[in-house]
């Protein structure tokens, strides 16, 4: 949903950064070494060149971007 700005961190800041906290946890509980992650291109910002690269700069979009890029952190 369309959120308002100030909403926005209390709504995917949960689920995308603790969520993957909550797997990587239970992941190291049981052993388990290998996780494909998926993400987003918003943790790029704007795209500086076509096709966007994996070593183009990270300038988070919104809360989205930035609780996204902290995952992959």
């Amino acid at each position: 949903p369309i959120l308002p700005r100030a909403q926005r961190r209390d709504f995917f800041w949960p689920v995308n950064y603790d969520g993957t906290e909550n797997i990587l946890r239970f992941m190291t509980e049981r052993g388990a070494t290998k996780l494909v992650h998926f993400t987003t291109d918003m943790v790029y910002g704007h795209a500086l060149s076509t096709p966007q690269t994996e070593d183009a700069p990270t300038v988070p979009l919104g809360e989205y971007g930035l609780s996204k890029l902290a995952t992959e952190d």
